[in-house]
């Protein structure tokens, strides 16, 4: 109610021949018609601009207007032709109009006239996508320009331009249109093909070439078509929007950015790539890959370097009291070292024999073939394993000697986890130590912990008691011994059980009385396939 009262009041003062409060009172509703897409109501608006604007002597505010009524949504397309008479009335063009367009109110432009395009206006749209979202250093990567009208009489403009974020991508589009118009011949039998042409209510596909001059991003902006020579000429200034999905999914609003390119340093002569199942279990020797692809040159000689490091240990504590001596704490350093070296994760050749060389020489390599180092990984804690390849080579081309690195991140879960509880006679008094010959049973659960669609293959439970005196501090009682046979199939979240029944060598006090040790494997994924590498883990009781 409030914008058709704002109207009544406009075409008042248009009567009234009060054109300023007219455009005032025109403007503050037009926004509102195109939003609502009420285009008769508009049509009336966009005339009645077009006369204030003529009568004020506001040729900005005439160029508006003219362009808006060329939409086939406010008029028909004998009043567009003429309205597009009065716009290239005031622009130079290289080829006069048949038939020559009406005198102008205006004296010709000297300078050029930036009108931008609205969305809401239903008058031309542009969408932009790359054919590749990333491309490297120097590639050619290709942008497809879809530019669709909803005008009523086609349009012929001078020359198109694009705006980007990188100044090699602007400019003038000339190839892209000398392409089009190649081929727009064949259809003619190879004769010239017509001028650059948006038809009324049709499209116009552009495929624009851009070799990536910088590593960064490219982003198109905006489409520029130029009406007349310049600088008398009319530039209609078209925002770029990205392409409607193909997969059914939801449409991004019309203002929606194109999506950017993405230029890369270009890749290295040789690539180097890790190969491997993710994750690895804890315990279990994986298989690994490295492949060394020669791309843009061969490999004379080289050597390869691999490591591996398991995460970040926690940071020693802070030692309290007396301070044991120099001798002591060496003797002190000198063990945690050792320890956390045996928590790091190791490498080992394909037959898991033996660690693996540092470095490994590598045979010679050609153009376009590679080269594969096959390695086993043995975690022995969960957590993030950082892999690192160091490739030092001489080309096969000549020239100096080169190299490349490449890092990966291997995750290793544990697999098994081993629970032990004691059991007793329920006569038993409780206390801190165990006499000899006091039977007792311990019960032992496996508990599969491996995200493994396949789950795992619990082979056995072994006890392992630890020494008292130079002697085992536990003894089985029954005929089974200290180990029991499993061979029983653990998914994620299942478990086994093992009950051991046992009796003391010796009076024990308070203390470790050894470890379980569970043997595990993968389980095979297809029927009668042999199971993986077996692994272990250990719990102690």
């Amino acid at each position: 109610m409030i914008y058709f009262l704002a109207a009544q009041m406009a075409d008042e003062y248009l009567h009234s021949r009060r054109f300023d409060m007219a455009r005032r009172f025109y403007g503050k509703i037009c926004r509102a018609y195109q939003r609502e897409r009420w285009w008769r109501a508009l049509a009336h608006i966009q005339r009645s601009l077009r006369r204030c604007a003529l009568e004020l002597r506001d040729v900005s505010e005439y160029l508006q207007a003219c362009v808006a009524l060329l939409s086939r949504e406010v008029s028909s397309a004998p009043e567009a032709e003429a309205v597009l008479g009065e716009l290239l009335a005031l622009v130079r063009v290289s080829e006069p109009a048949l038939p020559p367009p009406p005198p102008s109110p205006f004296l010709p432009l000297s300078s050029p006239a930036l009108l931008e395009l609205l969305p809401g206006q239903a008058l031309l749209s542009c969408t932009a996508e790359w054919a590749l979202p990333r491309v490297s250093l120097g590639e050619e990567a290709s942008l497809t320009l879809r530019l669709a009208s909803s005008l009523a009489v086609p349009l012929s403009p001078s020359s198109l331009r694009l705006a980007a974020s990188g100044a090699d991508l602007s400019g003038d589009l000339s190839a892209a249109v000398a392409k089009l118009a190649a081929q727009s011949a064949a259809p003619h039998g190879g004769e010239a093909a017509p001028r650059l042409c948006i038809p009324a209510g049709g499209e116009l596909l552009l495929e624009v070439s851009h070799s990536a001059g910088a590593v960064g991003t490219v982003a198109p902006k905006q489409l520029e078509l130029v009406l007349g020579e310049t600088p008398c000429a009319i530039v209609l200034i078209l925002p770029l929007s990205a392409p409607p999905p193909r997969n059914g999914a939801a449409a991004p609003p019309p203002e929606a950015a194109p999506a950017l390119l993405q230029v890369t340093p270009p890749p290295p002569a040789v690539q180097l790539t890790f190969q491997g199942a993710q994750p690895v279990l804890v315990g279990e020797v994986a298989p690994l890959c490295v492949s060394l692809d020669a791309r843009s040159d061969g490999i004379a000689d080289g050597t390869l370097s691999l490591s591996a490091a398991g995460p970040t240990s926690a940071p020693p504590q802070a030692a309290t009291g007396t301070s044991p001596g120099p001798a002591p704490r060496a003797e002190a350093a000198e063990k945690e070292a050792a320890e956390a070296e045996a928590l790091e994760p190791e490498l080992l050749d394909e037959g898991g024999a033996a660690p693996l060389a540092h470095p490994l020489s590598l045979p010679p390599v050609v153009r376009d073939e590679c080269h594969r180092v096959r390695l086993l990984l043995r975690a022995v804690r969960p957590g993030a394993v950082r892999l690192q390849a160091l490739l030092e080579y001489a080309p096969a081309g000549g020239g100096a000697r080169a190299e490349t690195v490449v890092s990966a991140m291997v995750e290793a879960v544990p697999a098994v986890e081993v629970r032990c509880e004691y059991l007793f006679s329920p006569t038993r008094t409780a206390r801190g130590s165990l006499a000899r010959d006091e039977p007792l049973h311990l019960l032992v659960t496996a508990s599969c912990l491996a995200p493994l669609a396949a789950g795992l293959v619990l082979h056995s439970l072994e006890v392992r008691p630890s020494l008292v005196r130079g002697q085992p501090a536990l003894e089985a009682v029954s005929a089974g011994g200290l180990g029991a046979r499993c061979d029983a199939l653990l998914r994620e979240g299942s478990e086994h059980t093992a009950l051991f029944a046992l009796r003391p060598c010796a009076d024990l006090p308070a203390q470790s009385l050894g470890t379980v040790v569970a043997s595990w494997s993968r389980a095979p994924l297809e029927p009668g396939a042999e199971p993986s590498t077996d692994g272990g883990a250990e719990g102690s009781g």
